[in-house]
């Protein structure tokens, strides 16, 4: 299992090169220093004692003009590292987890509804109302 994980983490790293190698192509080596910097000293404050506050001041003390370019690295990080684990689970996912079920039509939904006694335009009204987003989130541990 822990093999597993490591091939996680070798993928997150991997796209984070890749990640690192595009910021310094657009951005400069200098920048890519500063992302580098901030990632270090909040990996240092995971795991210490949080009485420094060493990342506080860097962040602190860069320019506006920077603050939106770091924002986004670390979100561009976020989402790579979110498509691994996606990658991840999908391809190792065990097959004896896997259980397969019937997938119900769109039109056996409505037939089903129609016997409840459910109003068509009440339907129609709830289908058309509906809203739906999309929700990403971070997961730590990998880097």
């Amino acid at each position: 299992m822990n093999q597993l994980h490591e091939s996680l983490r070798d993928n997150v790293r991997e796209l984070g090169d890749y990640l690192g190698q595009t910021i310094s192509h657009h951005l400069g080596d200098d920048f890519l220093e500063k992302i580098e910097t901030i990632r270090h000293l909040a990996k240092a404050d995971r795991v210490g004692d949080h009485s420094d506050s060493s990342l506080q001041d860097y962040l602190s003390n860069l320019s506006d003009d920077e603050l939106l370019p770091v924002a986004r690295a670390f979100n561009q990080f976020l989402n790579l590292a979110n498509i691994a684990e996606q990658h991840y689970r999908a391809r190792y996912r065990k097959t004896e987890d896997y259980q397969p079920q019937e997938q119900q039509s769109i039109v056996t939904l409505f037939s089903h509804l129609a016997t409840q006694n459910i109003p068509p335009d009440e339907i129609w009204q709830t289908v058309t109302n509906m809203r739906i987003d999309l929700v990403m989130t971070a997961h730590r541990g990998c880097s």
